[in-house]
């Protein structure tokens, strides 16, 4: 190799070295880097309202805090964020903490596993990070770092027997179809406020991320609502000044000023908000 080609190649090394400590460090930036991996033919379209569920994630994971419901509409990238991106982030700096991850159906908490899993099996990310999975414990749903972190996937109902962890997730508790069902959301508030709790390995300093579209006043978000206890993330598709969304005591605020102002105009113009207002309702 010539002297040039060498310093090509440490100049690329270290490139690559800065943007990984800039990733490390802030949950947007890592998002950013590694979306090629799960999503190489996509273009990431990136919007303010990433940045806040980022910085929200971001103070869970600090201890900031300890209990944290975000409620966006659908497609808009939650469950990547934060059944995908945040567990492989976390482990770029503590590779030994321990998650549930939970979803309303087994096969939907099961492929963001596996997502997550392709992030951390990458070479950029294991050239960057060094971690690694345990050979003896790396399935679809249920893998270990060689640091004894895990991440564990599970329908609403499952039961995680022998399982502790330092978070507890559930992204989307409620199917959508069965909103109206009664049952349907008492079983979801049922597994999360007792079966979920149990699992926690400190009740002191675990901490409880719950994720979802509202889909009716008794699902698991308004139930938690009326618990109290969390720091509600909600970011309507139009802006209500009345009901603008508010955080850590007034430090995050929804940044949209005007009656009806959208979310994300970029993937979700007037137009289509409109036609999902027939065939969703609002």
């Amino acid at each position: 190799m010539t002297d040039e080609g060498l310093v090509s190649d440490l100049s690329i090394e270290t490139a690559h070295g800065a943007e990984a400590e800039l990733a490390r460090r802030h949950l947007s930036e890592f998002v950013k880097l590694y979306w090629p991996v799960i999503e190489p033919t996509a273009p990431l379209i990136w919007n303010w309202h990433l940045d806040a569920i980022c910085e929200h994630l971001e103070a869970v994971t600090a201890g900031y805090i300890q209990r944290l419901l975000i409620n966006v509409p659908p497609g808009h990238m939650k469950s990547i964020l934060v059944s995908v991106m945040w567990p492989a982030w976390v482990w770029a700096s503590n590779p030994g903490w321990r998650i549930l991850c939970g979803s309303y159906a087994a096969d939907l908490a099961l492929r963001d596993s596996v997502k997550c899993r392709s992030i951390v099996e990458s070479e950029l990310y294991k050239r960057a990070y060094g971690v690694t999975l345990e050979s003896d414990q790396n399935a679809k749903g249920h893998y270990k770092t060689t640091a004894m972190g895990e991440r564990m996937a599970l329908g609403v109902g499952g039961k995680a027997t022998g399982f502790r962890g330092n978070a507890r997730l559930v992204d989307d508790p409620n199917n959508a179809t069965e909103a109206m069902s009664e049952l349907a959301r008492a079983n979801a508030v049922n597994w999360w406020d007792k079966a979920m709790s149990n699992r926690m390995n400190d009740m002191r300093t675990g901490t409880s991320v719950v994720v979802q579209q509202r889909l009716h006043e008794g699902d698991l978000s308004g139930h938690l609502l009326e618990q109290g206890g969390y720091e509600h993330l909600c970011l309507p598709s139009e802006f209500n000044p009345k009901k603008r969304a508010s955080t850590c005591g007034g430090v995050w605020q929804d940044p949209r000023t005007q009656p009806g102002e959208l979310l994300f105009p970029t993937m979700f113009p007037q137009s289509v908000l409109d036609r999902q207002k027939v065939e969703l309702g609002s």
